[in-house]
């Protein structure tokens, strides 16, 4: 146990049996066989536990306790930092210091997580992503001919990764032979100290470049 990170102390109101030792970055098990880890997780651990690892904090591993958790926004937010806060310390911050990455629409709460959501709602709605599931299933079959005959692959660039970009970009009717481009300014938006500005414009500029003949996506709108 002595490559895990440091233990703290429990506090008072935290019950024993609401405690387990679990370190999210250095548990053993979790980095030999990650899978069969959370499923040991899942039977012997409290479906809401604390641990005292990495400062100590709450995990959620039950289903029901996580269908829960993510919709009550008002005691678990999505957001790192509020946006109020952010816009306070921003006239603290340099003039050249940029933007301060943050991931839409993942790490908002309503109102603001549903601005972005709604018109995503029917490109991403299990109906249509099942009369996608053959497409998603070729797509991968693509991947895995590249690399097939060398018997062997770097599986998180060669497959993984890729995969869910090319159907991101089908869905939105952009041309695949663009991955690496989009996939570059995902990079530079997500980059501290990028001016929000320069991304904005690089993105608006690429993607009018696309041909406006080629179909957009299930909706015209959602780009």
């Amino acid at each position: 146990m002595s490559d895990l990170s440091p233990a703290v102390a429990k506090p008072d109101h935290i019950p024993a049996s609401a405690t387990y030792d679990f370190d999210m970055f250095l548990d053993p098990g979790l980095l030999s066989d990650p899978h069969e880890r959370i499923r040991e997780l899942v039977e012997v651990a409290p479906p809401v536990f604390w641990t005292p690892r990495n400062g100590g904090h709450w995990v959620v591993t039950g289903f029901k306790e996580n269908y829960e958790a993510s919709r009550d926004t008002e005691v678990f937010s999505s957001e790192i930092q509020p946006r109020a806060m952010i816009e306070m310390i921003r006239p603290m911050l340099p003039a050249d210091f940029g933007h301060i990455p943050l991931p839409t629409p993942i790490n908002l709460d309503p109102p603001s997580h549903t601005i972005y959501r709604a018109p995503l709602q029917s490109a991403f709605s299990p109906k249509a992503m099942m009369a996608r599931k053959e497409e998603v299933r070729d797509l991968a079959n693509s991947l895995i001919d590249r690399v097939i005959e060398q018997g062997h692959c770097d599986f998180i660039p060669d497959i993984a990764e890729p995969l869910p970009v090319q159907v991101f970009l089908k869905m939105m009717g952009l041309p695949l032979e663009r991955m690496a481009e989009f996939r570059q300014l995902v990079h530079e938006f997500m980059a501290p100290g990028e001016p929000i500005d320069r991304c904005f414009a690089c993105a608006r500029s690429r993607i009018r470049c696309v041909p406006t003949s080629r179909p957009v996506g299930p909706n015209p709108r959602t780009i």
